[in-house]
């Protein structure tokens, strides 16, 4: 079995998502709801993370892409030369 971590290492998701860069805690939130973040619920509202679980979380997620945002802008196409 796994140990728990320090009480000094967890955080909560707010704090996890500064310290990781993120603009906002959802992403975190939805990652530990649907699994992909290690997470430890303490009480019906409170969150707990650390932040090597969330470098984990960042390793499994990184250079899949995403959904693009906003629409693409098609190329212009080039000048006809005559």
């Amino acid at each position: 079995m796994a140990r728990l971590p320090n009480a000094a290492d967890l955080m909560t998701l707010e704090e996890a998502a500064e310290d990781a860069g993120y603009s906002s805690p959802s992403t975190l939130r939805k990652a530990a709801r649907e699994g992909r973040l290690k997470v430890i619920r303490h009480g019906p509202h409170t969150i707990l993370t650390t932040a090597e679980w969330v470098y984990a979380y960042e390793d499994t997620t990184s250079g899949k892409g995403g959904r693009p945002r906003g629409y693409a802008v098609p190329p212009k196409p080039a000048p006809a030369s005559t």
